[in-house]
């Protein structure tokens, strides 16, 4: 695993200094890494005279070949050096660090086809050696880490799918990594036990003989308790290495595809705006990143984006694609549980007298057995906990998932993301045109964009006040844009029936810690839309890495949003909605306005 660099679909080529330097930044990602330490990983104990001003135009050449004019400031100069701040999801180590985390919380509450395919996941991302290319002593603790990370993650692959019963598949593969690393003997005795099971014991006791052998050898030491363990356990025939047995509740061999019964509710009867995502989503879905991977797609966005209608809209257009049928569900409901979805799911794609388990590991492994051979569509709607939502995605190719939350879901392997942000005006007023009707917008066109920008382009405000001028035709549109204008009334106006903007951003607002909160307050005085960290880290004195850390947890759940402009990283930006709310919360909370606040400001 080399160090690499691109820009787009470029790669570049980095000198051996550039490289060192590079890879104990990103060692160290978003922590300050002192100017001596990267002296001592390019030279050793014996840096030239000039080593402090060589590494400062290391890091000028850095910023310039990699990052590019306005992209410099990802490389910070920090006391006592240098930072490099970058997203945890663009670097591969800590996707790798994340999978094998959440596999190993699965295997313990017996989620063992979810944990085999995020370690294997995991492992994938790894390309040869660490640091391949990287020639640095100092450096080699690091690189030892790692390679022990690796190894240790795919030990614990051959361990899940052992206990899987896929001895057959494994043993090629662990006999190759038992070759590679002969002196683990964790890895001899997974080799030991897949031939075992194959029917090899002979072949199985031989690896045992020969690892005893190379022991007294070379180390004048006896294989351990465990590799001792496994072949007394052999030679007895013991439980403990044979093959497992059928699970507590059996599951039956792959059933013939049926056509399921609709399931999902009906798409939106006029889908509008949107067109962008909705050719993304089809892509993801189809063209998965790896040949027999499962086709995943989450679709992420603050409460009234849009995210269901796009999901629905998706499944409808998809339904010849997906030939078996579709499946729908939405953990957001109340007292929805992923064990209750199991169950309803079991019994579409097997009829309701098929037996329940009673255990959700159970009920998952069914459900995956019955997907097998199958195309079906999985539409998961109002996803919060992407952990808890794994036992629902099918193992291996043919169907594909859809999952919606107003959280991008980062821990999921393999999904790739669709995030909805608010409408631009031409795209606002088409939604409003499609439910107030065309020729009246058409006769007041300016009024109806300036409603767009005082809805701040979010669809569900925007059907809010199309359907109350569509209830009231006798309404110019300019009335509706004057209850708009006053600020203080604003949220009250965006309200129709169960249609209500207010309630979402409650829901997203008790989300976040009372600092988030808090924050989140003194930003909205603020004189200005679009803000950076450094402003954050000014209204309350703290470091600017630790405000960088609270406004991504309210970007998480889209209070604020990022700005992608590559002159001006790091900024932020508040929609005024949100910021109506945040003024209307800290008036319910009696919270005392901070000298720096300001009246909310009327909007054009």
């Amino acid at each position: 695993m080399e160090v690499e660099a691109n820009i787009g679909s470029v790669s570049l080529v980095l000198g051996p200094r550039l490289r060192i330097v590079l890879a104990v930044l990103l060692l160290n990602a978003n922590r300050a890494v002192s100017t001596e330490r990267l002296m001592e990983a390019v030279w050793g104990d014996t840096p030239p005279v000039t080593a402090r001003s060589q590494i400062h135009i290391v890091i000028s050449m850095l910023r310039r070949e990699i990052f590019g004019p306005g992209r410099e400031e990802m490389i910070r100069t920090q006391t006592p050096g240098y930072l490099i701040k970058i997203s945890p999801e663009d670097l591969d180590l800590h996707q790798f660090e994340k999978c094998v985390a959440t596999a190993r919380l699965l295997r313990r509450s017996g989620e063992l086809n979810q944990a085999s395919n995020l370690l294997r996941a995991g492992l994938n991302l790894w390309r040869g050696a660490p640091l391949a290319d990287v020639q640095s002593l100092r450096l080699q603790a690091g690189v030892t880490q790692m390679t022990e990370s690796r190894l240790a993650a795919l030990e614990d692959l051959f361990d899940v799918d052992l206990e899987l019963g896929r001895h057959h598949q494994l043993v090629a593969e662990v006999a190759a990594a038992a070759i590679e690393n002969p002196h683990r003997e964790r890895l001899l005795a997974q080799q030991m036990i897949a031939l075992f099971r194959t029917g090899r014991q002979a072949e199985a006791l031989a690896v045992y003989r020969e690892a005893r052998q190379t022991l007294l050898t070379e180390h004048g030491l006896t294989p351990s308790d465990q590799l001792r363990a496994v072949e007394s356990a052999i030679l007895r025939n013991d439980k403990s290495v044979r093959a497992p047995s059928a699970i507590e509740h059996p599951v039956p061999a792959p059933v013939a595809p049926t056509l399921l019964p609709p399931s999902l509710p009906a798409p939106p009867a006029k889908f509008v705006g949107c067109a962008g995502p909705l050719r993304r989503l089809h892509d993801l879905l189809l063209k998965p990143p790896n040949t027999g991977s499962v086709g995943l797609g989450v679709v992420s966005g603050r409460a009234g984006t849009g995210k269901t209608a796009l999901v629905l809209q998706a499944a409808y257009q998809l339904r010849d694609r997906f030939t078996d049928g579709r499946l729908y569900a939405d953990l957001g409901a109340e007292n929805a549980s992923v064990s209750q979805v199991l169950g309803q799911f079991i019994i579409a794609l097997a009829g309701p007298d098929r037996p329940l388990p009673d255990r959700q590991a159970h009920r998952a492994q069914l459900y995956r057995t019955l997907l097998a051979g199958r195309r079906v569509l999985v539409v998961l709607d109002g996803v919060e906990d992407e952990v808890e939502a794994l036992p629902l995605i099918p193992a291996g190719s043919g169907s594909a998932v859809i999952l919606a939350s107003r959280r991008r879901l980062p821990v999921l392997a393999g999904a790739r993301q669709v995030n909805l942000g608010m409408w631009n005006v031409d795209d606002g007023y088409a939604l409003l045109a499609s439910i107030v009707g065309p020729q009246r917008l058409a006769a007041e066109r300016e009024d109806a964009r300036r409603l767009v920008r005082l809805c701040d382009g979010l669809p569900l405000a925007l059907k809010v006040v199309g359907n109350r001028l569509a209830a009231r035709p006798h309404w110019p549109v300019a009335r509706m844009v004057d209850r708009l204008l006053d600020d203080r009334d604003r949220l009250d106006e965006l309200a129709y029936q169960d249609m209500t903007v207010r309630e979402g951003l409650a829901r997203e607002y008790e989300e976040v810690s009372p600092t988030a909160q808090s924050m989140l307050r003194s930003l909205a005085t603020l004189p200005m839309e679009e803000f950076r960290s450094s402003d954050a880290g000014h209204l309350f004195d703290m470091a600017e890495a630790e405000a960088e850390d609270i406004l991504a947890s309210l970007a998480e759940v889209n209070l604020i949003e990022t700005v992608n402009n590559e002159t001006t990283p790091g900024l932020f930006r508040m929609w005024q909605l949100v910021r109506l709310f945040v003024y209307e919360r800290a008036a319910e909370d009696d919270v005392a306005p901070d000298a720096r606040m300001a009246e909310p400001r009327p909007t054009a």
